[in-house]
């Protein structure tokens, strides 16, 4: 919160009696007259309308109202913030460690949808080998979406039958991942920027209901754990655009 002269505390700085310039405190950064605040990480992605939100800062919950809140499993735990946002996201130790959020029936999802969660990989995987940033689906190509990693890469897959997969990855770098399912195409952006895309080909226009829970960390409960952290976790029943994506990007980046 900004913080007039006399104020008690803040992070920034009004100097004079209007808020003719921003100074945040340690001298960072001056903003001219006139320039409105930056908005927050999560005043932005609330204000682009997730379905379902597990931020991983402290707390289980899904942080839409009437979602249903996740469970720890096999020890698994909160680790250090990954965004700007600060807290905590959740930790996961490639062995047994998983999230599971109950089936709802809002992630039924249909038409156009938009996945997107923070990550930090503290080690890739072994040629041939997965591990699950979070999944909501069973066998099945046409009712499952998520992240996976696959050896040094992140593969989207979003309803379809069709997948793609990242540029190649490295351990102990802050990654933003967003897959985007149009009626004509599968985007993959990486840290705001356009990574992989799908244009050719038929994709589903929607994804059939399943009684899967959303695990964040593991593919069923069983195999293919990830070893690392995963924090703000949205899926959205539209496609976000290249410019929200990129805004999303930069006012979560510490």
């Amino acid at each position: 919160m900004p913080l007039h002269l006399g104020a008690t505390s803040a992070s920034k700085v009004y100097l004079g009696a209007t808020p003719a310039t921003k100074v945040y405190l340690g001298a960072t950064q001056v903003w001219p007259a006139g320039a409105p605040a930056a908005a927050s990480y999560s005043d932005i992605v609330a204000a682009d309308s997730p379905i379902a939100w597990y931020r991983g800062n402290g707390t289980l919950v899904d942080a839409i109202p009437g979602g249903s809140p996740a469970t720890a499993m096999n020890g698994a735990t909160f680790g250090p913030a990954l965004t700007s946002v600060g807290g905590q996201s959740f930790s996961l130790d490639g062995v047994d460690d998983y999230f599971s959020a109950p089936d709802q029936a809002k992630l039924d999802l249909t038409g156009q949808i938009t996945i997107e969660c923070w990550a930090w990989l503290d080690t890739l995987k072994a040629p041939g080998q997965f591990g699950t940033l979070f999944w909501k689906g069973a066998t099945s190509a046409t009712n499952r979406f998520g992240f996976q990693l696959v050896q040094n890469r992140v593969e989207t897959q979003i309803g379809s039958n069709h997948y793609i997969r990242s540029s190649a990855l490295a351990t102990n770098t802050l990654y933003h991942f967003v897959g985007v399912r149009t009626t004509t195409a599968l985007n993959l952006y990486v840290n705001g920027q356009l990574d992989n895309a799908i244009t050719s080909g038929t994709f589903s226009t929607a994804t059939t209901a399943n009684t899967e829970p959303l695990r964040i960390g593991s593919w069923d409960g069983a195999i293919e754990f990830l070893d690392g952290r995963i924090g703000e976790i949205a899926i959205y029943n539209r496609a976000l655009t290249t410019a929200e994506i990129n805004e999303h990007y930069t006012a979560g980046t510490p």
